[in-house]
């Protein structure tokens, strides 16, 4: 089972926003999130269960330099 992680990139099930995950609760299973293509500032609590990893689109670290 994928356990989310901040700064990943995600869809809830059923929408087509993309969110950024800011904070995770990992003893409840919830995260709160930040929509980066829609309109909505925060959602919070939302459960593991409703998330989709976005792959490939995860931000990079800033000392990691990009491949070529």
């Amino acid at each position: 089972m994928w356990i989310p992680s901040v700064r990943e990139r995600v869809r809830v099930q059923g929408e087509d926003d993309i969110f950024l995950i800011v904070g995770v609760d990992h003893s409840r299973k919830l995260v709160d999130m930040i929509s980066t293509t829609g309109t909505r500032a925060m959602v919070e609590d939302v459960p593991f269960a409703f998330l989709d990893l976005i792959r490939g689109q995860a931000p990079q670290a800033r000392n990691e330099a990009a491949a070529d």
